[in-house]
């Protein structure tokens, strides 16, 4: 059942984030915590990242040149480097990530990578990174 201690105890499974108790309020009950899983594309070299993969993983052996189309809103998808290389993840024209940059630029090391969640066909919205860095190109 859903309680102000259930929302207080809030906890989270997984390198997403995914909830394992939400607190709806109003003594709704809460099912078993559910693990997400999402299927995985990898990429070996340059190319464009389709939006609706879920997870996509960099694998090339030296830095890639990957492009990403406009999604669809509620997109949800992680990229990640299972390669450390300069990779960049450079957005289609007109789009860009959080309203302002359409370049994403991995740092050097493996696991590098974004979450990003469409909003619209012009932006994906960044919910969480690590060592990239974002421009305008």
């Amino acid at each position: 059942e859903a309680t102000a201690a259930n929302a207080a105890s809030l906890k989270t499974a997984g390198g997403l984030g995914v909830a394992k108790r939400v607190w709806a309020g109003g003594g709704i009950t809460i099912p078993a915590a559910k693990t997400l899983r999402m299927p995985a594309t990898d990429y070996g070299a340059n190319g464009a990242i389709a939006p609706d993969v879920g997870m996509a993983t960099i694998s090339k052996a030296t830095a890639a040149a990957m492009t990403l189309a406009a999604g669809t809103a509620g997109d949800i998808l992680a990229i990640y480097a299972k390669v450390g290389a300069a990779h960049t993840v450079t957005a289609g024209a007109g789009i860009t990530f959080n309203g302002t940059n359409n370049t994403a630029t991995f740092g050097t090391a493996i696991n590098d990578g974004m979450l990003l969640l469409c909003i619209s066909a012009t932006l994906w919205v960044v919910l969480a990174k690590t060592n990239i860095t974002f421009s305008t190109v």
